[in-house]
This record gives structure tokens, sequence and C-alpha cells, in this order.
């Protein structure tokens, strides 16, 4: 290939046409598309063999050899692993998103301020209070290394020059807390171990077994900081009793993070379903997707923290090739990739802003 650009824009004006035709098409009829095993001679026609496709043949092995062979989860009676089925105004924006080719980890443009104008939003649904900051990630295993390494560094300060300190940190979930609690334990050098999985009852966590395990942990010479609630648990849509374990949290002077990935999009909802997570706004951080219940396409999560320098105390860094300006493209502060891991950030956002959009305003 000697240029990036098609051949001929008009022949791949008429292709890409007919592939959108056919993308319409696809989710017009999801219900006659249940899953399907994927056919090995589809499974062979995937590996690159070194013979280049052209766009009208790309065109058609998209429409023909890809597209048929999803999980299945637009079917609108899919129901398992929580996964949502995707919105024809997904479509619409992940092609805009594609041809922006925007990089949101900062810098001046029209992108950046979609994705704050969702964060906003979000924040206002939520009850966190003004000023709270956020940032868009895949999902809520995502959100949940950003929301922890917050907390950590704001008790251990130091953490982020010399690493983790002498005293072991410890953290506190319900013993059906999602395995994305273990997994940012574990990222983070903590260990699982350090996670202490509180018993259970249909009010969630049992919040005298969980005073009772922080005390001992204090007397042992460990320091308790973070107690990570569920607002919807993915096993058995369990909630914890969000504003009990936040009194609890402050008594105890720990930070209070909430796995709202499956849950907090009740907040939406009329009685009784929204009362399933009062108190939500009264974390210190939550995660929450809009993959799930708002139906986003994949990927799409959001990580909230109420302590807005406490969020970018745990992940600003910029270098001098980072240098802020005070106009043009190089401004737009504050920039996203000082408020998580990814200094290169594809336009999660549109879709979830083109989604509010139209049934919101």
């Amino acid at each position: 290939m000697s240029n990036l650009d098609p051949e001929n824009w008009d022949d791949y004006r008429q292709q890409a046409h007919a592939l959108l035709d056919a993308c319409i098409d696809r989710l017009a009829s999801a219900r006659e598309h249940p899953w399907q095993p994927l056919p090995e001679a589809v499974r062979a026609s995937y590996a690159l063999d070194g013979m280049a496709r052209g766009e009208g043949a790309l065109a058609v092995e998209l429409a023909e050899s890809v597209l048929p062979h999803g999980t299945g989860n637009t079917h609108p009676r899919f129901w398992g692993w929580v996964h949502g089925t995707g919105l024809a105004s997904g479509v619409m924006a992940e092609m805009v998103a594609a041809t922006m080719n925007a990089n949101l980890g900062g810098r001046a443009h029209g992108a950046v301020e979609i994705e704050r104008a969702v964060i906003e939003w979000t924040r206002g649904v939520m009850g966190f209070p003004e000023g709270a900051s956020g940032v868009f990630v895949t999902g809520t295993s995502q959100a949940t290394v950003i929301a922890l390494a917050s907390a950590r560094v704001a008790v251990m300060p130091e953490v982020r020059a010399r690493g983790q300190g002498a005293v072991p940190l410890t953290a506190y979930a319900g013993a059906g807390a999602h395995n994305a609690a273990r997994k940012a334990m574990e990222l983070l050098g903590m260990g699982h171990d350090a996670l202490r999985l509180i018993p259970e009852g249909p009010q969630g966590m049992d919040l005298h077994a969980l005073a009772q395990r922080i005390e001992a942990d204090r007397d042992a010479g460990r320091q308790p900081f973070a107690v990570i609630g569920t607002a919807g648990s993915v096993d058995l849509g369990r909630f914890d009793d969000l504003n009990a374990l936040a009194d609890l949290a402050r008594a105890q002077g720990l930070w209070l993070h909430i796995d709202g990935a499956f849950g907090a999009w009740t907040r939406l909802a009329g009685a009784p379903w929204r009362r399933l997570s009062d108190g939500i706004g009264r974390a210190d951080s939550l995660a929450c997707d809009f993959h799930k219940w708002m139906f986003v396409p994949y990927d799409c999560g959001l990580v909230l923290i109420r302590d807005e320098a406490a969020h970018r105390a745990a992940f600003a860094a910029r270098p001098a090739y980072l240098a802020a300006q005070s106009a043009g493209l190089g401004g737009g502060e504050p920039w996203f990739c000082d408020y998580g891991v990814d200094l290169s950030r594809g336009n999660r956002a549109l879709k979830a802003w083109s989604a509010i959009s139209r049934a919101w305003g």
C-alpha cells in the first residue's frame, strides 16, 4: 500500500454505505440472530496470510464473515453475564469517533468537552458533590484500580515515590464482591490476602463483622484504608446498605468505594428500585458501567472520585513533552491523563453522550 487513503473515494463511499446498511439491517433484525458457533471455515478466513484486502473485499468480508459472529448479546433475550445489547445511536457515535480519531488524553478539542459533559451529568445523577472528578475507562475493573490507587495515595502520599510502606494496608469487601476488587489489590502490589472478605446477609455486608475485622487488623499493626461496597452484586444482585456503610467508613476514617457496575443506574429508576442505591452519593469513589443497563456499546465505564485533588495526586505526571500551554490545541486543562493510567485514550464518552442526549436531552 503506497497511500493510506482509499484508492478511490467514490468507491469507498459506496462500499461504506453498503456496510452501514448491513449494520443497520443487523440491528433491526436482532431478534433473528441469537448466538451461533463460529464455523471453522470462517475462523480459517480470519488468518492474516499476507494477501492484502482492498476496500471492496474488506467491506464484503466485514459484512459477511465478521458482523454475524458476535456474542449474541444484541438479541433482546440474551440475559447472560449482565451484557447490554448496545444502541443504534452507538453505531453513529462510533462512526464519528473513528473519523475524528481524537486522543482524549488531553489538549483542547471538542471530544474532551463531551467527556466532561457526561461526567458532570453522571455526577449529578449519582449525587456526588460539585467539583468531583471522573474519567472514562474500559469498565469497572479498571475503575476499581483507579479508585483504590487514589485511596492508597490519600493515606500514604509517599507511595508513588517510594512504593509500598512497611505497614501493610488492608481493604474490606463483602464475600460476594466482584473479582475486580481482588485484581485491583493484586495489581497495586497489596496482594489479595489484604482484601478482607466480610460475611454477607440480605442487606449485604455484616457491618458488625466488618467493624470487628477492622479493629483486629489495627490491633495487629496493619492499616485499614478502604471499604468496597457493592451496589448490585453480579451473582445475586445484592446491595449493601450504602448509608450504613458510609456511616461506618466515616467513623473509621476509611475511604468508601462503591462497585456500581451492576446497580448504580437504579438512581434513574422509580420506587422501589431507586431506594436500593440510596447513599451512593456519599461514597469517596464510584465505579459504573454504561455498557450494561445503559446499553451503550462496549466498552464504556466510568470512575467518579469525590475529592478531585486526591484523584489527581494519585496519577498526575507531566514531563516536558506534555507541558500545558496557555492557548491553542496544547491548552484545555485539566487533562484526563492526569486522572488515570492512560495517555492514549479513545472517545468512549461520545457514545454515552449520544445515548443520554437522545433519552434525556
